[in-house]
């Protein structure tokens, strides 16, 4: 249906989309124990995405076309974690390196 009138031909639709995800990190290390980290300080130097699609519609002989891109950040980038790890709860804990955050 189009409109609300019924039609012959079927809609062609084709889509192509990327994404690409750059993350760098520096970690320094402030405690190991048990043959692992036990506690470590992760600088986040790099974080940015960036995608972009094309979306084509074709019907009754009419075709449309769409793309869009963008990119972004993050405000972590810059920023220092400090992660501990936590016997009790079998995870990470996660908290600002620089309590002024």
């Amino acid at each position: 249906m189009l409109d609300g009138e019924p039609v012959d031909q079927i809609p062609s639709l084709s889509y192509a989309s990327n994404r690409k995800v750059e993350l760098g990190v520096t970690d320094r290390m402030e405690d190991v124990s048990g043959g692992r980290p036990a506690r470590f300080v992760r600088q986040y130097t790099n974080l940015l995405v960036e995608y972009g699609a094309d979306l084509t519609l074709e019907v009754m002989g009419q075709e449309a076309e769409l793309a869009m891109s963008g990119d972004g950040t993050t405000p972590l980038e810059g920023c220092d974690v400090r992660f501990t790890w936590s016997d009790d709860d079998a995870g990470w804990r996660a908290a600002w390196a620089d309590d002024t955050k």
